[in-house]
Formats: structure tokens, sequence, C-alpha cells
């Protein structure tokens, strides 16, 4: 694996949508956010391999989704996208947008940490 980049995972579902956002978003609803990440979990495995250098969760708004489910798609991604052996930490750097409104939000959660080690917040 020779080949090292960004990653950048669209997760469109958001709590309520913002006059001002033109991301591609729908309201979410639990059942096709399932849909969703099962057709994503399947594109992870189907993408080619390099070596992930950051990875970034946006959308939508990210932490509309529960934090044990980011923690999952992230590991998927880890194991996906190896950071690579030349690499000082095995540790990739995880960010996520997310809606400081929302009480999901819990950068402080055990969780939160295992999945993402930097966040954007906005209103």
């Amino acid at each position: 694996m020779s080949e090292s980049g960004g990653l950048y995972v669209h997760l469109p579902f958001c709590p309520y949508i913002c006059p001002y956002c033109d991301f591609a978003k729908w309201p979410v609803r639990a059942s096709a956010a399932a849909t969703y990440l099962r057709a994503l979990d399947a594109e992870i495995g189907a993408a080619p391999e390099f070596a992930a250098k950051t990875v970034f969760l946006g959308g939508g708004t990210p932490n509309t989704y529960p934090s044990e489910t980011i923690g999952i798609l992230v590991e998927r991604l880890r194991a996906r996208f190896p950071r690579g052996r030349r690499s000082r930490s095995s540790s990739i750097p995880i960010s996520r947008c997310a809606k400081a409104s929302l009480p999901t939000v819990a950068p402080r959660s055990r969780d939160f940490r295992s999945a993402c080690n930097r966040s954007s917040l906005r209103s």
C-alpha cells in the first residue's frame, strides 16, 4: 500500500435542517440512517485500501448518530484504511463536525473520545 491521503465520510442526516447549510442532508429518521450506514459499510469494504492520514466525518450532523455508532464506524475505517507502517503513531487523526446545540455532543464521554480526537463545533 503506497498511496496515502485524507478520508472524508459524509453522514447526511440532521435533527433539523438549517436554512444556511448547502450540504446534502436530510431530516434524521432511524430507519433511513440505518440503511445508509449499511450501504456505507459496503462502500468501505469495496473501496481500494490506502493509508489514511486523516479522517473527517461531516455531513449533515455526525453527532446526530449515537456515539456507539460513530465508534463502530471509526473502527471499521481504521481497519480498512490503516495509517501505515512508516507513521510514528498508529493513531489516525479523526475529526467530526458537530452541532454544539445538540445534547448528543458528549466530548467527555468514553465513546466519543475513543472514536474522535478532534471536534469542530458549529451552532
